[in-house]
């Protein structure tokens, strides 16, 4: 039994399916009530339910990475871990409870429960002198995770899309806009290796099924086939819609102060300062270990989009005309 922490997130959703598709068992760790797939069949509403369902086949136990005692009661029986968790926006948790503290809880639970298999996602930018708080919080978790002994694997992806996701939705607003603002530089600068969700989730599903040992101790950069900017991530989207993208640049230093201010004063602003600071660096990595160890070979980004892409838009407006 494969316990999955974070698996009605977006990634989660996919990691389970492709367990599920190996012939895994699987136990689903959510914080809220949700739906299997037999159930919905079964379920009188009409109306359609989120992507949080899970397959027909897996167990779902209620529990929080916060409360240690919920994790020692979903991992009895299991043999291995997956964790999921993560926040790239700090809200009502912060980056120490969802990143550090989640996983000091986790590595407890699998140390009470004598669980020594644990496969990770950290984020690619993770080192130890990270100048965000996001990718810092990410490095204390994977040194929590290396000085556990366990039989542990970290992955480290770009930036992850598909279908539904919260980077394309995001991005829409942006596309859609009479005008669209780029800050610079960052937006125009700052290059990403965007990883389809499925390709992701292959890996999870490589590492765990794997009885050779050779992904023990081991952290993979992960991304996809392409180098690219926010912007061009822009562009490409407004050539998939058939819509024409008018940009405006806003320079980073007047934007920045401006940001600061906002976030000191508590108001809502579209990006927090670590993610701006975050816009700033490259997120990519070498594709030689994915292709090797895994046998893995990512979509590439326009053709990955484009199904992406066209399917978030017709979920969101199912009349629609794309052109």
């Amino acid at each position: 039994m494969i316990l999955v922490i974070g698996a009605t997130g977006f990634v989660g959703n996919s990691v389970v399916r492709a367990l599920c598709e190996a012939g895994l068992p699987v136990r689903a760790l959510v914080r809220s009530q949700v739906r299997s797939s037999a159930q919905k069949k079964t379920a009188k509403s009409t109306r359609t339910f989120s992507a949080h369902e899970m397959p027909i086949g897996v167990q779902v136990v209620r529990g929080d990475v916060l409360q240690p005692e919920t994790l020692r009661d979903a991992m009895r029986g299991c043999c291995a871990v997956i964790n999921l968790v993560g926040i790239i926006r700090e809200n009502e948790y912060s980056f120490e409870q969802m990143h550090v503290e989640s996983v000091r809880n986790i590595l407890d639970a699998m140390q009470q429960t004598g669980v020594q298999r644990l496969v990770h996602m950290s984020a690619l930018g993770t080192r130890e002198n990270a100048v965000s708080q996001y990718h810092k919080t990410k490095w204390q978790a994977e040194e929590l995770i290396r000085a556990a002994g366990l039989n542990w694997t970290i992955f480290r992806p770009s930036l992850i899309y598909g279908a539904h996701s919260a980077f394309l939705k995001q991005m829409l607003p942006l596309v859609r806009a009479p005008i669209t603002p780029i800050i610079s530089p960052g937006m125009d600068s700052g290059l990403l290796q965007p990883m389809h969700v499925a390709d992701v989730a292959a890996c999870f599903a490589q590492a765990i099924t794997d009885k050779s040992g050779k992904h023990a101790r081991q952290v993979y950069e992960i991304g996809g086939p392409d180098h690219v900017t926010t912007l061009q991530i822009l562009q490409s989207m407004s050539r998939i819609l058939g819509r024409r993208l008018r940009i405006i640049k806003m320079p980073l230093a007047i934007v920045y102060p401006l940001f600061v201010l906002g976030e000191t004063l508590r108001l809502p602003v579209p990006a927090t300062c670590d993610q701006l600071t975050m816009l700033n660096e490259d997120t990519i990595c070498d594709l030689g270990p994915l292709s090797f160890m895994f046998k893995i070979e990512p979509q590439p980004f326009e053709s990955g989009l484009h199904d992406a892409l066209i399917e978030t838009v017709l979920a969101e407006e199912p009349d629609s005309a794309l052109q």
